[in-house]
């Protein structure tokens, strides 16, 4: 007796702001699953450092020279209009107690007593 309920909306009823918008999330979709992926990584097992050999096979860890693999420019590296580095202080003896720690990555230092401990 009326007129039957529409399951599916046709593309015409559409406006061009909602078919702009389906594109746009499309987008944004395909742009966000494509810039997640990494090619390498120190935490995960498919890209940690024992997987880089597989992809670049001159940073597998077992080998006696590794290299995180990190794309440098040769052309890039160096600007000539800069001057040399001016290093001062690493002729000097350091006093106190130090700490060195190798967080895996690189090396960290402090000056002073161990984390927890406190002069009395």
């Amino acid at each position: 007796a009326g007129r039957p309920h529409r399951l599916i909306q046709s593309t015409s009823d559409t406006t061009p702001d909602q078919t702009t918008m389906v594109w746009t999330a499309a987008f944004l979709m395909i742009f966000v699953l494509c810039a997640g992926s990494e090619d390498y990584c120190y935490d995960e097992p498919h890209c940690d450092p024992y997987a880089w050999g597989d992809s670049f096979p001159l940073c597998h860890p077992l080998l006696e020279h590794h290299h995180s693999p990190i794309n440098l420019d040769q052309h890039m590296i160096r600007n000539d209009s800069l001057g040399p580095l001016q290093l001062e202080g690493f002729d000097e003896i350091q006093t106190g107690h130090w700490t060195l720690e190798n967080d895996g990555h690189s090396g960290d230092s402090c000056a002073g007593l161990l984390l927890g401990y406190f002069a009395v």
